[in-house]
């Protein structure tokens, strides 16, 4: 009841200040191919309003309309801009779907269940929100290209949606078989035709080809060139992902010079109509100083718009700002419900572990809890992370706050970070060398192990052998601390 009192004092406000006028019913066309029967009553700020014979209103962009109907609105006396389709009186509604142009703001169940229906738009939608893996939909290109394949069905009708949908298929395929290049070919064709008609989606994807696949008559400088050139022409009509990727052109100066000013701009074009993703990165033009002046506290603005609309990068730069009390006020509580907002989508060995420290040192409102710190240490040490097996073995050898010391489970941990293998990080390096440290400790001491003097030097050695090994990569010598804050003076326990 509340939304639909919202929606119509909305209607009712853009009716009072939008210019009224009297037209035939008549038949509209989408620049998608998609057509509507209604007639005109309202213009306002580059839309126009079309009742239907049903009674419902709805909102169209003029600049994705057919010429045919852009000359009947000039001829009026009306202005331009740029939107999609859009329903009003329910936007939800899945009724007359084909006067709807489905894009990043549409809920995927709505997305499945119409793409599930047959429409075009939905489906073209859906298949480059697999492609690339945004809005709700992980990363598929196998499922992104059977939704092409579908879509490239109605490319005989002639309709832009659907001969992108072809363009893209052929993509995917050539993406995977980069030995055809007929593929490639034909994808750029289709691509090229449909974006020639002024297709902002076909115009986007068609910038994403020249970015990543490159005509093989180019050089990489031209071919970005032209993704530049094609980027900027979708995200002019308004298309968000053509504006995030202009931005980061300018940033990188991919086809142009780069220029921070019109990063910002582009990022901020598209932040503005909502999408998550820009928002972040307005959030790092203002930590960064991109073309704004640096400014942590509106950075932490942006950061939150997109943290609040699930984004999961922005939710853990708001943890860490709520951490470190950066543009705001240092707040562990609430550091610690970003990291787990993050975690939920991420699954992240790092967030995990920044999770468990929390636990192990405690916090403004933090309690320690070894305990749960070992639970979320597990989340990464269970995948290998050395870090995180490190932290569990000091957990287990020093004890309280929820836990017994338990030497044999220590040395177990503190064991599977040395049976590490192969091409080794350097940030692992102190983990590595302070298990070799500890295990060396035990056999000393006799915990969790009978008391093996030899066994002790031998684990010693290797700890040596390894702080060698670590000086290949650094000239600074290194001087240890465990997270209890104790000097651990290794080289005079190895004499």
């Amino acid at each position: 009841m509340k939304t639909n009192l919202l929606i119509f004092v909305s209607i009712s406000l853009l009716l009072l200040v939008s210019k009224a006028v009297s037209a035939e019913f008549r038949t509209w066309t989408a620049k998608s191919g998609h057509k509507i029967t209604g007639e005109l009553i309202a213009v306002n700020d580059g839309t126009i309003q079309i009742i239907l014979a049903d009674g419902k209103k709805v909102k169209v962009a003029i600049e994705q309309l057919s010429d045919d109907d852009q000359n009947f609105i000039k001829s009026q006396n009306k202005k331009q801009n740029t939107s999609p389709f859009e329903m009003i009186d329910n936007p939800a509604s899945t009724e007359n779907n084909n006067s709807v142009q489905f894009n990043w703001k549409t809920p995927l169940d709505v997305l499945n269940a119409e793409a599930e229906k047959d429409n075009l738009d939905a489906i073209l939608e859906l298949a480059l929100r697999y492609m690339e893996g945004r809005d709700g939909c992980q990363a598929n290109r196998s499922k992104a290209t059977e939704l092409f394949q579908k879509g490239a069905k109605h490319a005989d009708k002639d309709l832009p949606a659907g001969q992108t949908c072809k363009g893209c298929y052929y993509w995917q395929v050539y993406w995977h078989d980069t030995e055809v290049i007929k593929n490639k070919t034909e994808a750029f064709r289709l691509l090229q035709k449909t974006a020639d008609q002024g297709f902002a989606v076909a115009q986007f994807a068609l910038g994403l080809c020249y970015r990543y696949l490159n005509s093989d008559e180019d050089t990489e400088k031209e071919a970005t060139k032209e993704a530049f050139k094609w980027f900027r022409k979708a995200a002019e009509q308004g298309h968000v992902g053509a504006q995030l990727n202009l931005a980061r052109c300018y940033l990188n100066g991919w086809g142009i010079d780069a220029d921070y000013a019109k990063t910002f701009e582009w990022f901020r074009k598209a932040a503005e109509q909502g999408y998550a993703r820009a928002q972040l990165d307005v959030g790092y033009c203002f930590k960064e100083g991109w073309g704004v002046a640096k400014n942590d506290v509106e950075s932490v603005k942006w950061y939150r718009k997109a943290a609040e609309q699930g984004n999961s990068e922005a939710q853990e730069e708001l943890g860490n700002c709520y951490a470190k009390g950066i543009g705001v006020d240092k707040d562990d509580v609430e550091a610690v419900k970003w990291f787990h907002k993050n975690y939920e989508q991420s699954q992240s060995d790092s967030v995990a572990i920044t999770i468990g420290d929390y636990y192990v040192n405690g916090g403004n409102g933090i309690d320690k809890d070894y305990e749960e710190a070992i639970k979320w240490y597990r989340q990464a040490a269970d995948k290998g992370d050395v870090e995180a097996q490190y932290k569990i073995g000091i957990c287990y050898s020093t004890g309280g706050f929820g836990i017994r010391k338990n030497y044999t489970e220590a040395i177990k941990w503190f064991r599977n970070t040395t049976a590490k293998q192969g091409l080794m990080l350097t940030t692992t390096y102190p983990y590595r060398i302070g298990s070799l440290y500890e295990l060396g400790i035990c056999y000393a001491n006799g915990r969790g192990v009978t008391p093996d003097i030899t066994e002790s030097v031998k684990w010693f050695r290797k700890m040596i052998e390894l702080e060698k090994e670590r000086s290949q990569f650094s000239v600074k010598r290194f001087a240890y601390k465990n997270d209890n804050n104790v000097h651990k003076d290794y080289r005079e326990a190895a004499q």
